[in-house]
């Protein structure tokens, strides 16, 4: 619990920057208009992003229908090294901005990932510094390695004394005082993909995670929430225990504590994670329809796979959106937004090709340093094939009323 306060401490350190931080998002460089026009003497940054051919060389029938909006990720991971605590946090920036213009980013979120206790913790302090180096082209959220580990050290508490909810607030405001336009990476049901990738579970009715709401509410902020969604207790799927031996046997119900959650606090904007990768099979447009009619305060942040089996993937195969998912985004234009999940590191890190740390055991975020590359031009495949108005809400202004962004 000491180590965790020593993060309040440093959150409170970042005071003095956090109004150069905040107050640059305004600066960003001018959003491509609606439809894909660029303004007048603007080169683009990029190429549109475009659909893969098909096996024949040609392009589905469904082809994109223009230029993709200059866009804005709203999930973003920065790798600084091996363990995250120490390296080229600059580097890894540098990086992000690289590939950000080579693929139309206006603007990306950064956030911690969503860390258990017993893990080398990072949080914006870390990387705060970094990020404000480049004004208009970022913004952060906090708490994954503060906040996120207090939770997940008592899973399953029903009840939080006045002490711990006292320093948990502490923190969170801190965090907001800081710069962060919200609380993320939190995590409910974190599901390993890799040996290297942790699991961990809380409950999402958790009396810190209603506290929070009740924090997000009243600071009008945003709370990024990564959740594998479970209706009822279900063996582990194979696939799972493939990919990683921490997953357990069995995976326990989260979704109705999740709506306790949202029903909570309906002034408190939760921005549900990854929706597209459905690890369980449960995340169907079915429930995400019925969630998003029943909780009004519930957005998505879409992650676009490029050529998934999945059958609640966004993109089929061929890399065409499905007709379920274009029908369920225009019912809930201002809804949804894009977040990539891309981890970006620099060659300081210790990394070698192929996401392996050099003489050191490979730690997740240098493992999807290369995993997550085609997700950036998945999300613009996505973009393409949503009406031009649809597009430009998705891409852009969604994320300005959601997160609160300066224009």
């Amino acid at each position: 619990m000491l180590r965790l306060l020593s993060s309040a401490a440093r959150c409170a350190a970042l005071l003095c920057v956090a109004a150069l931080l905040v107050s640059s998002i305004a600066e960003a460089q001018p959003m491509r208009r609606q439809g894909g026009g660029m303004p007048p003497g603007e080169a683009p940054a990029g190429p549109p992003g475009g659909m893969p051919r098909g096996p024949e060389g040609q392009r589905p029938p469904e082809a994109p229908r223009g230029d993709v909006p200059r866009w804005i990720d709203t999930h973003v991971h920065l790798v600084s090294g091996v363990t995250n605590t120490t390296g080229d946090w600059v580097g890894a920036v540098r990086v992000a901005i690289a590939d950000m213009d080579k693929n139309n980013i206006g603007t990306a979120i950064v956030m911690p990932t969503p860390q258990p206790p017993d893990r080398d913790l990072y949080d914006i302090a870390d990387f705060a510094d970094a990020v404000r180096k480049h004004p208009g082209r970022f913004a952060f959220l906090g708490g994954g390695g503060t906040l996120n580990p207090m939770i997940h050290m008592s899973p399953d508490a029903e009840t939080v004394d006045e002490a711990t909810k006292k320093k948990f607030a502490d923190i969170a405001n801190g965090i907001i005082d800081a710069g962060a336009l919200g609380f993320g990476e939190m995590s409910a049901n974190h599901l390993s993909v890799a040996d290297a990738h942790s699991y961990h579970r809380s409950r999402p009715d958790h009396p810190l995670y209603l506290l929070l709401v009740e924090i997000a509410a009243k600071r009008n902020v945003v709370i990024d929430f990564h959740m594998d969604v479970v209706h009822e207790p279900i063996p582990t799927p194979q696939k799972l225990k493939d990919m990683s031996q921490r997953n357990p046997a069995t995976l326990e119900p989260n979704l109705a504590q999740f709506e306790t959650l949202l029903a909570h606090e309906r002034g408190a904007r939760i921005v549900w994670a990854h929706a597209g990768v459905d690890h369980t099979g449960v995340l169907s447009v079915e429930l995400i329809r019925r969630m998003m009619t029943t909780h009004p305060n519930l957005y998505m942040s879409i992650k676009a796979l490029p050529q998934s089996p999945e059958p609640n993937a966004a993109l089929a195969r061929e890399g065409r959106l499905r007709p379920d998912w274009r029908k369920l985004i225009a019912e809930f234009p201002d809804r949804f937004v894009m977040g990539t999940d891309r981890f970006y590191g620099s060659s300081a890190t210790g990394m070698a090709p192929g996401g392996r740390s050099i003489g050191q055991k490979a730690s997740a975020g240098s493992i999807f340093m290369e995993r997550t590359v085609p997700m950036t031009q998945a999300a613009q495949t996505l973009l393409s094939q949503l009406p031009p108005q649809l597009a430009q809400r998705v891409a852009v202004e969604n994320v300005k009323a959601i997160y609160r962004l300066p224009n």
